[in-house]
């Protein structure tokens, strides 16, 4: 992936999820990039979770988010970050990923 995105985010946890769909709602071009390794992958019942009054687990709070930012039209690629550099301008940054991906992001 090399045109310019709006938002690179980085993880795919709760928190990046939750940015992910935000941002598909807003129509801007961005990606989420997640190594799979989310700590909240972990939790056996969070009662922390707008929503799930009975509580949920993490793994299964995870899908969930997954399958609301993908209907939102989110971007969700799995990779992980080797690098994030400015460009020489410093207006914007270039992500390199360990596969074959890489980012330009404002």
């Amino acid at each position: 992936m090399r045109e310019p995105l709006d938002c690179a985010i980085i993880g795919g946890g709760p928190g990046g999820l939750t940015a992910a769909v935000y941002l598909a709602r807003y129509r801007r071009s961005a990606v989420l990039l997640d190594a799979g390794d989310s700590r909240a992958r972990w939790i056996p019942e969070s009662h922390n979770c707008p929503g799930f009054p009975s509580g949920v687990g993490g793994r299964d709070y995870l899908a969930r988010l997954t399958v609301q930012a993908r209907s939102c039209g989110a971007r969700i690629e799995s990779d992980a970050i080797k690098s994030i550099e400015p460009t020489r301008d410093g207006g914007a940054f270039v992500l390199t990923a360990s596969g074959t991906s890489s980012a330009h992001a404002k």
